[in-house]
């Protein structure tokens, strides 16, 4: 059985070019105790290759996160991709487990709570989104995400009822400028964040972009202690 008794967190890593190594890393889960409130925080990471399917590496990264609600990372030890900010995500989620913080609400909406506002059907629709084919950087994934946020008129969203979108206009600039002025992934979530106070979709948005690149995450949530 796994060692879950002691451990500060699980990351179960497996190798997207082998379906052995996916049905082992299913079979781990699957050994942990049932109830997720015992366990510390759980990670699937798609340990990649230079010849690894980015694409088929994402989608099999997606399906584990859809089945199991956990974080599911895409990293590469060679090229060190994600792995420093792997780490980091979960020195945060252990800091998290010590000094809970407060759930959302109307009025802290746009704070990161302990427990996620992404519904099954919002992973859905934004792993759809982020694992496009046409997409090949996080930046031009992440304003896809965004792009799906300020799609359609405002008469459009009234007659749909959209009253969460309430920062159409100022997500649609920002996109506009970070594809003309070529942001990174950092400057696109920086000048988005302004804007998550108290609205839904977009701090929905936010939250989803952070668990597909933990480097994202505002450093002031990340504990100064080491690990």
């Amino acid at each position: 059985e796994p060692p879950v008794a002691n451990s500060r967190g699980i990351i179960i890593t497996f190798n997207p070019d082998n379906p052995k190594s996916v049905d082992h890393a299913k079979e781990a889960y699957h050994r942990l105790p049932q109830d997720r409130k015992t366990l510390p925080s759980v990670f699937f990471v798609a340990m990649m290759t230079d010849k690894t399917n980015r694409v088929v590496a994402q989608n099999l990264a997606n399906q584990f996160q859809r089945a199991t609600g956990c974080r599911a990372y895409l990293a590469n030890t060679k090229t060190g991709e994600n792995i420093t900010h792997l780490f980091k995500r979960l020195k945060t989620d252990i800091n998290q487990a010590k000094n809970p913080t407060p759930l959302a609400s109307s009025t802290n909406i746009g704070q990161r709570s302990a427990t996620s506002q992404l519904s099954s059907s919002d992973v859905s629709k934004y792993n759809s989104i982020w694992s496009n084919p046409q997409c090949h950087t996080p930046e031009e994934r992440m304003l896809a995400i965004l792009n799906d946020y300020s799609k359609g008129s405002a008469f459009t969203r009234f007659l749909k009822g959209d009253w969460n979108y309430v920062h159409v206009e100022a997500i649609s600039k920002i996109c506009e400028q970070a594809k003309s002025e070529d942001w990174s992934s950092k400057e696109i979530i920086k000048h988005v964040r302004q804007y998550a106070e108290r609205d839904v979709e977009l701090s929905k948005a936010i939250e989803y972009m952070e668990s597909q690149d933990p480097s994202l995450i505002e450093d002031q949530n990340a504990p100064s202690d080491t690990m």
